[in-house]
């Protein structure tokens, strides 16, 4: 599958991110909460002044010379994580505050500032960006949401270190993904089947059906109980003092 953006809430964003989104080819587009706490940063200091009314929310000028100086170190690093020679957080623990000073990570916070800004003012200029990035973000949560029923045992989390059952759990947990939305498939083909739905269902509707629903499943099973029946505990106390 190739995936060419990213959609996550708030607290899934950096400028870090954006950079390396971007030199990945991959859109990064956060849902911000904190909207009005963002800041832009202008392309040079001498440029400052032809934006007076967004004196307010401007953080500072991009310094150009840190990706001009490092840009083929840059790419080195990306081309390592593209390859799976170094894994993603290895290289965000190598870039991080503690080692701010290092050129390549300069290089990539400069090229993170200038995506973020370009960024914010597309997410502030376009109604449909924001409504895709909400609607997107909706199927994640509703995706996270059955996770959660399905492995629901120990809380959605695998609580052993285990690789055995860690790998078991997975397994499991597939199996009943994969039996839930077959079935559901299944159900919502019989349904569709009906012609009179031809009619009814508009475009909006027809992008909403999925087959992870839940909300018609049991996970805990069912105890039905016949009221027209008695148990008969005298007898069974009669065996028990034969007994």
């Amino acid at each position: 599958m190739e995936m060419n953006k990213l959609y996550m809430d708030t607290h899934g964003q950096s400028v870090l991110g954006f950079a390396l989104a971007s030199l990945l080819s991959l859109a990064l587009l956060p849902r911000l909460k904190n909207l009005n706490k963002q800041k832009l940063f202008y392309s040079s200091s001498a440029k400052k002044d032809l934006y007076p009314n967004l004196t307010p929310i401007l953080k500072g000028a991009i310094n150009w010379k840190h990706p001009r100086d490092h840009y083929d170190e840059v790419v080195k690093h990306l081309v390592a994580l593209k390859l799976g020679m170094v894994e993603p957080d290895v290289l965000i623990k190598k870039f991080s505050r503690d080692n701010y000073n290092h050129p390549v990570f300069k290089a990539l916070m400069e090229i993170g500032k200038a995506e973020k800004t370009i960024f914010l003012c597309k997410y502030l200029a376009s109604e449909e960006l924001r409504i895709e990035i909400h609607e997107s973000l909706n199927v994640v949560e509703m995706v996270n949401s059955t996770v959660g029923f399905i492995f629901y045992g120990k809380l959605g989390e695998i609580s052993t270190n285990n690789k055995d059952d860690q790998e078991l759990s997975i397994a499991c947990f597939h199996l009943l993904q994969v039996c839930m939305v077959y079935i559901n498939t299944m159900i919502i083909q019989s349904a569709l089947s009906d012609s009179k739905w031809e009619s009814l269902l508009t475009e909006a509707d027809r992008r909403s059906l999925t087959p992870s629903i839940y909300g018609h499943i049991n996970p805990y099973g069912l105890f039905p109980l016949d009221f027209e029946t008695r148990i008969n505990f005298e007898m069974i106390q009669s065996k028990h003092e034969g007994a």
